[in-house]
């Protein structure tokens, strides 16, 4: 049905929505059929509507526009914070491959690699997003489906590199889980660097080698062994002037007494008595590389080697040089008492005096700041309280922990000394009081790696000293039947030190008791008495 203009006209049955058609149709002007162009048609409407249109499609497009940015920003941060765990997990696998195993790694070149391929993909990828979020045209620049593809992908590949990564240092750890000490002659041949790198293979290697000193064994000179040292002393707080200038060395006079002011606190007859007595080594013979090699690095060590070993006083009282060490010893020793008074001076303290300038080329400077901490680092002052007739409250407890770790660890020697009434301190207060410095058979590599050991270990490192000699020489202690036969053999066991080095006692020590003897002392070695 047309209408009177020429239109269809809908029959509805409904009365309000014909009127609405109706009025609808009435708004439409009336076209002439020749005029069928959309210019034509278009020209009727009214301009409003257009406008209304061009803004509801505006709206829609950029609603779509902010709906996409938003997930390209949300894809961005998870992509940077996803990257940034990963990639930082890798690297300090690839650094611990390099410094733990070798720095030409195959697995390890391949994964830096991989992970110099991944990083340019991860900065592609990160600029393309950036640039679809700062975009001011309403055209989408980046697939969002791909770019949360490369994402994921970046992800896994991390994620398998780095898996490749851990297998192969799990692979290594197996071949260098274990270090025989029939290997540790080749290590004369390394540098302190390289040994530090070796510690630093494994716990086994690091237990094998710091037990056998190899590391004290590479120092060549003093210098190697004072850049060891320093970061283990205390800061040095007695400066008021150099002990090595003409001042201070003209205050003291060995045979007129003592500087002023310690008289009081010091016997000055008894000082002066047990330096006189005391012996040096020669600093030329403290770093020959005949000496410095451990005793166990030869298949055949001579048990006469370490005793012909000449030290300057052994028979000469009257030389330049004797004399001059003694004075520096006294000035040390003097101006430690007069410093610390409630501690003094002690029968002990010539021997680690003595060792520390032998070991440090005769730097009385160096000798003192080392001394220093030594005392009050690993509480040796406790061992002495200001009188030089007796000892301090640290003597006794040090015994009675010797007896703690004996009882635990070697119960029959134990008992056999307590059948025959032999006490610890019978035979370890001068173990304790010259940490074994005393024992004139000792060679100077010996003496300088126990000094080595205490400096860093503290008495964790004596204590390893003491029970690992017992263990390992328990057989002998036990076949001696008398009193005197017995107190003879313990009082011999540090010159076993001369012949076979520290390396076999400290890793009897250190790796085969149960509990640990680190763990059986932790609690009672740092609750130090009060003198």
């Amino acid at each position: 049905m047309k209408t009177s203009d020429g239109r269809l006209a809908v029959k509805v049955n409904f009365p309000r929505a014909s009127s609405q058609l109706d009025s609808t149709l009435r708004e439409f002007p009336v076209v002439a059929k020749s005029d069928k162009s959309a210019a034509g048609i278009m020209h009727f409407f009214p301009p409003y509507d257009m406008r209304a249109a061009r803004q509801f499609l505006a709206n829609e497009n950029n609603s779509d526009m902010n709906d996409f940015k938003r997930e390209c920003q949300a894809l961005l941060k998870s992509t940077q914070n996803c990257f940034k765990k990963k990639s930082l997990r890798l690297k300090r696998n690839l650094h611990y491959l390099s410094l733990k195993h070798h720095a030409h790694n195959a697995t390890g070149v391949a994964a830096e690699d991989a992970l110099v391929s991944i990083m340019s993909r991860y900065t592609a990828l990160l600029a393309n997003l950036e640039r679809a979020i700062t975009a001011q045209e309403r055209i989408r620049t980046v697939p969002l489906g791909n770019a949360r593809e490369e994402s994921l992908c970046i992800g896994i590949e991390l994620d398998q590199t780095n898996q490749t990564v851990h297998e192969e240092l799990r692979r290594l750890a197996k071949t260098t889980g274990h270090l025989s000490c029939g290997l540790l002659p080749f290590f004369s041949f390394l540098g302190p660097l390289d040994i530090v790198a070796a510690l630093s293979v494994c716990r086994s290697w690091h237990s094998t080698l710091s037990s056998y000193c190899i590391l004290s064994q590479s120092f060549g000179q003093p210098e190697d062994r004072w850049r060891y040292w320093q970061p283990h002393l205390l800061p040095h707080t007695f400066t008021p002037q150099s002990l090595s200038s003409p001042k201070a060395a003209s205050s003291c006079d060995t045979s007129h007494g003592s500087p002023v002011g310690i008289t009081s606190h010091l016997d000055d007859e008894l000082l002066h008595q047990e330096v006189h007595r005391t012996t040096f080594f020669p600093k030329e013979s403290m770093y020959m590389p005949s000496l410095l090699s451990s005793p166990t690095s030869s298949p055949s060590p001579s048990p006469t080697a370490a005793t012909t070993l000449p030290r300057i006083g052994s028979y000469s009282s009257k030389s330049p040089a004797l004399k001059s060490l003694h004075t520096k010893l006294h000035l040390l020793l003097a101006t430690f008492a007069h410093q610390y008074p409630n501690v003094g001076y002690g029968h002990g303290m010539t021997f680690l005096g003595a060792a520390l300038l032998s070991t440090l080329q005769y730097d009385v400077d160096a000798t003192f700041h080392v001394f220093c901490t030594l005392m009050q680092k690993h509480g040796m002052h406790y061992l002495w309280h200001g009188s030089p007739s007796s000892f301090g409250a640290g003597l006794p407890r040090r015994l009675h922990q010797l007896e703690h770790c004996l009882d635990m660890y070697a119960p029959a020697v134990t008992s056999h000394l307590r059948t025959h009434h032999v006490t610890p301190s019978m035979f370890a207060s001068s173990w304790i009081l010259s940490l074994f410095l005393n024992d004139r058979s000792l060679p100077p590599s010996t003496c300088m790696h126990i000094l080595d050991t205490f400096l860093v270990e503290g008495w964790l490192a004596m204590y390893a000293l003491y029970v690992g000699l017992i263990l390992v020489h328990a057989r002998e202690l036990l076949d001696a039947t008398d009193d005197a036969a017995i107190l003879h053999a313990l009082l011999s066991l540090p010159k076993h030190l001369a012949t076979r080095g520290l390396g076999p006692y400290r890793h009897r020590a250190f790796t085969t008791l149960t509990p640990p003897l680190a763990t059986s002392l932790s609690m009672e070695v740092e609750r130090e008495p009060h003198p």
